[in-house]
């Protein structure tokens, strides 16, 4: 079944739902609904610690990503 096109977190969380339940590792399923997202027209960095790297997000950000160091 084709995924949902969309950028919202319960599309993004539907398609996750989708690629798991057809088989797909965790990991992979979420880059495939984020991807799908980025297509979509969300703003999604590819990497977080790459856009922190360059500035393009906050350290917020990155706690609020990867929880308090």
């Amino acid at each position: 079944m084709p995924l949902r096109v969309g950028k919202s977190r319960k599309t993004v969380s539907g398609n996750i739902r989708r690629e798991i339940k057809a088989g797909k590792p965790q990991k992979q399923a979420v880059a495939i609904a984020l991807n799908k997202a980025r297509k979509s027209g969300a703003k999604i960095p590819k990497h977080a610690k790459v856009a922190r790297a360059r500035g393009l997000i906050s350290d917020a950000a990155m706690k609020k990503h990867y929880g308090p160091s």
